[in-house]
């Protein structure tokens, strides 16, 4: 049985969700989690940059649809998904994939 976290809109706040992805994942291993709504504003996110940089790591794989401010620029530049950083993907603007054999079909509100 795979066990998977799923987060509601984190308003753009990837750093608070980096930190209780980390922290949930510590107690429970996770094969992945699926983020939905408003998950980046990368000129207001210190999380993404220490991503970026690898200062920080993400625990396990992250997947994300963008609803925010975001999401017109990742689906015109990915409309089919992207691994943006190590183990952080946007899955792109609607489809079906396929995760750790979990079928997941995703639709972006944007």
């Amino acid at each position: 049985m795979k066990k998977i976290v799923v987060s509601a809109d984190s308003n753009g706040c990837l750093d608070f969700l980096v930190k209780k992805v980390s922290a949930l994942h510590a107690k429970i291993q996770f094969d992945f989690m699926l983020c939905l709504g408003s998950v980046m504003l990368i000129d207001q996110c210190e999380a993404f940059s220490q991503l970026k940089s690898g200062r920080i790591k993400l625990p396990l794989p992250v997947y994300f649809i963008e609803s925010g401010e975001m999401a017109s620029t990742l689906n015109t530049l990915y409309p089919n998904g992207k691994e943006l950083l190590p183990n952080l993907f946007y899955l792109g603007r609607a489809g079906v994939k396929v995760i750790c054999g979990v079928t997941v079909a995703y639709l972006s509100g944007r």
